[in-house]
């Protein structure tokens, strides 16, 4: 019968629970019935279908039960028992053929181990609990790459997977990655969240995301556990946080909570992972800006970003006291943003970025033969509108970017080098194309070899991808 349920929760007088109300219309109502006259449970989710109705609730024992009506809620059928309230929350319902109940929810527990409930209920009297594996396409693993860093032939990724912080790591001489990050290091914060950025100092490793923010440190690149000292508070609200370390110790930038960064950047200094200083920008005149990438070499620091629509450089000799340059923006663009940076070797500098002309997002460069004292502006080889810069890397033979391109689920990944960064050519890669979102999310040299690590995503799942090629 088609029509509308309203439910009332308890009868005005204290009695059962229950009360249903039937319209054809939903103008006119009528008294159809009391779902369970004995009372004893509290009703939670009403949902009908071309089956009849169904109504979810908990009963005063802690059992999660439902009650099903194929009329117009004047009789009602109660199913088994869903499961104990105090180990699993049903949190919708529907009625099926046969006047089968389907209810779906969560079970109790940690961020890190909650699993779903998925659950059927026949007229019958039996409930079943159906796996999400085995129906097609009910779990899709995800997995994404985020930063990548090496030191001493050895390799760190780091990222997420299936929501939670994830570490790999490649060994010296090896092949193969092996995750690196242990359970109790990563349900130890609350919620769902990812790693984004990592760097190698004097005292080992460092890697950090959000939300949170995320503070992890090794030693070794396979033990990690959480950042002591005050630093993870001192990031609290901090938004796009990204480290970089050189062998006199690290930094740590982003954007302070704020409106587009108005209240200017966050810059962090230590040399142990220990003890941080917090960094002075010497020409912030109160302006917003906003840090999207942050790099060294053997000398500087140097971030990069915009402000106040205009690309920006940060740049800094000791991790503490740091100056701002505002670039022009590009000819006929209405704002611009840097991205990604990386310092080569002879003082050459490149940074990448979308610049807005005609109200579309097309990629630039911006490079210096210069350590950063002077920059010009060039085009981003031949890539069109609507291309994303994803990632950049220097290496003995030049720069290494990647890009992404195309409609949404269908992105291709693009690998482009350039010896000084003021012309640009695309390589031809396998595997970054057709079948699902492809993107190469960071970059690393090493010597002459430059790695890239990324996913590709699709309806079913998420998979790391990673590609090798000569440097430049």
């Amino acid at each position: 019968m088609c029509g509308r349920l309203a439910l009332r929760g308890q009868a005005l007088s204290g009695g059962p629970d229950g009360v249903a109300y039937f319209s054809t219309n939903g103008q006119n109502w009528q008294y159809a019935g009391t779902i369970d006259a004995a009372g004893g449970w509290k009703p939670n989710v009403v949902k009908g279908s071309d089956n009849g109705f169904v109504v979810t609730g908990t009963t005063t024992a802690g059992q999660n039960v439902a009650y099903s009506s194929s009329g117009g809620g004047t009789t009602w059928q109660p199913t088994g028992s869903l499961g104990q309230t105090a180990a699993e929350s049903v949190e919708s319902a529907t009625v099926g053929a046969g006047g089968t109940v389907i209810a779906v929810g969560s079970a109790s527990g940690g961020a890190a181990d909650k699993q779903p409930v998925f659950v059927t209920a026949s007229r019958a009297g039996a409930v079943r609990p159906l796996s999400l594996t085995a129906i097609a396409g009910g779990v899709v693993p995800e997995l994404a790459v985020d930063g990548l860093a090496s030191a001493g032939g050895e390799q760190i990724a780091v990222g997420s997977a299936d929501g939670y912080p994830a570490v790999w790591r490649q060994a010296p001489g090896s092949g193969s990655w092996t995750l690196a990050s242990s359970l109790p290091v990563v349900s130890a914060y609350p919620g769902l969240s990812t790693l984004t950025s990592v760097a190698h100092g004097p005292a080992g490793w460092l890697a950090l995301g959000e939300p949170g923010p995320v503070v992890l440190t090794s030693a070794d690149g396979t033990t990690w556990q959480r950042a002591s000292g005050p630093i993870t508070q001192d990031l609290a609200g901090a938004s796009g946080i990204m480290t970089a370390a050189d062998q006199s110790g690290y930094v740590i930038v982003g954007n302070a909570p704020g409106s587009g960064g108005a209240a200017g950047p966050y810059l962090w200094w230590s040399s142990n992972l220990t003890s941080w200083t917090r960094g002075t920008d010497m020409n912030d005149t109160g302006g917003s800006s906003q840090i999207s990438a942050v790099t060294t070499d053997a000398h500087d620091f140097m971030a990069v970003g915009s402000y106040d629509g205009h690309p920006a450089v940060w740049t800094t000799t000791d991790g503490q006291t740091w100056t701002t340059i505002v670039l022009g923006l590009p000819p006929g663009a209405s704002g611009s943003a840097l991205q990604q940076v990386a310092i080569g070797s002879g003082g050459r500098v490149v940074a990448l970025g979308q610049e807005t002309k005609a109200g579309q997002a097309v990629p630039f460069a911006e490079f210096s033969a210069d350590g950063g004292a002077s920059w010009q502006e060039g085009p981003f080889g031949s890539a069109g509108p609507g291309t994303a810069v994803t990632a950049l890397t220097a290496g003995e033979g030049g720069f290494t970017a990647a890009s992404q391109s195309g409609q949404a689920g269908q992105q291709d990944a693009q690998i482009w080098t350039s010896a000084t960064g003021s012309s640009w050519a695309e390589d031809q890669v396998s595997g970054l194309s057709g079948g699902g979102a492809h993107e190469v999310a960071a970059l690393v040299a090493s010597g002459s070899a430059v790695s890239g690590i990324g996913s590709t995503a699709t309806e079913q799942a998420q998979q790391p991808v990673t590609v090798s090629l000569a440097a430049g």
